[in-house]
């Protein structure tokens, strides 16, 4: 109905009627389309021949001449200990096997979507965890009343004590550099210091608990070992664990940067939206100007952001998802597209590709995947 309606715009008089369209070509397509008729080359050549004078086809291949070159390579990328370790275990789930085994469509393509986020990053299968010690009551020690008396701040004993462990606090405070470049072990559990309990009498001055002469004591001589303690009661994941969590990430991190020496300038495309946060994180740690596009930018902002990065050379990345960022767009100021995960249709990476490989771009452009 549309061919023929574009050709009786054109030619009224000659492609008149509609019926006698259908009669020599609609139907027999449509015939052969749902296979109750077999393929007549014939009747495809002679519509060829009719339609050849009033249309003009124009494939890529025809101004390939005019374009530069593209030029695909495949980068391999080991898995960091953490995706193996993560990979394996998933693997070796009962659920993971009893999927696979029961050969449920669905079943296998969740298995193959969880190994897929494990590849890309682990954090997308499992974030990590902040660490932290469970908290029990203190322990409520028995102490002679001459321990204490003894480590009264105006015994002797107390102060020479006091004096010696000076060289102790002044190599704990050269030590606060290491301290703080070094993650320290969180315990599972911890407590309060213990409670000293003693028999001996005090003079009604002093507070009931005898303790808080050595509790004195023990502020000042553990004040320089505070940030050690405070590590070692609430541990967050280091930043830097997003690159050296994934393979792919390190691998890129590489790449970036020898694309960036060369002044080239990037696309890179993913499937998952949240793999473009993971990626806006990598970015910002090592210091990479970017623009992002996913399926929530709104059409005026993505006339805006494509401008902005095939006029500004300032903005070395452009990260995208392959579904919205793949059709529509003329990105000819990046001459580098790199998939940091393919899609399951091979034409939708296609087009991707040719969102920088196009009329307009007048460098090579290199394809990673």
């Amino acid at each position: 109905m549309e061919l023929w309606s574009l050709m009786h715009f054109l030619m009224p008089h000659l492609f008149r009627s509609r019926k006698e369209f259908s009669y020599w070509f609609s139907n027999p397509l449509n015939s052969m389309v749902q296979g109750a008729r077999a393929l007549s080359d014939g009747l495809i050549r002679r519509l060829h021949t009719i339609m050849r004078p009033f249309l003009l086809r124009r494939l890529k291949k025809d101004v390939e001449k005019q374009l530069p070159g593209k030029f695909e390579h495949v980068v391999l990328c080991p898995l960091s200990r953490r995706q193996a370790h993560l990979y394996e275990e998933f693997m070796a789930r009962s659920s993971t096997r009893a999927a696979l085994a029961g050969g449920n469509f669905m079943g296998m393509m969740n298995v193959l979507m969880q190994l897929r986020k494990v590849c890309n990053h682990p954090d997308l299968f499992e974030a990590r965890p902040i660490r932290s010690p469970y908290a029990m009551d203190p322990l409520a020690l028995p102490v002679p009343a001459l321990a204490l008396d003894l480590l009264s701040p105006s015994s002797p004993l107390a102060r020479a004590l006091l004096h010696a462990l000076k060289l102790d606090q002044d190599r704990a405070r050269d030590l606060g550099p290491l301290i703080e470049r070094f993650t320290c072990v969180v315990p599972r559990v911890r407590s309060s210091f213990p409670i000293l309990l003693s028999s001996s009498a005090r003079p009604p001055s002093l507070p009931p608990a005898l303790h808080p002469p050595l509790r004195h004591l023990r502020t000042r001589l553990l004040r320089p070992y505070h940030p050690a303690a405070l590590r070692q009661s609430l541990l967050f994941p280091d930043k830097w664990l997003v690159q050296f969590d994934a393979g792919k990430l390190q691998t890129l991190a590489r790449l970036l940067l020898s694309l960036k020496r060369g002044h080239h300038r990037v696309l890179i495309f993913t499937q998952m939206t949240k793999m473009l946060d993971v990626l806006e994180q990598f970015l910002n740690l090592n210091g990479h100007v970017y623009l992002r596009l996913d399926g929530a930018t709104g059409v005026d902002r993505r006339q805006k952001l494509m401008d902005r990065f095939n006029n500004d050379e300032r903005i070395f990345c452009f990260i995208l998802s392959t579904r919205s960022g793949g059709l529509g767009i003329n990105l000819t100021g990046a001459d580098t597209v790199i998939f940091y995960d393919s899609d399951w249709n091979p034409a939708m990476d296609a087009q991707a590709q040719d969102r920088a490989h196009r009329i307009g771009q007048t460098r090579e452009v290199h394809i990673y995947r």
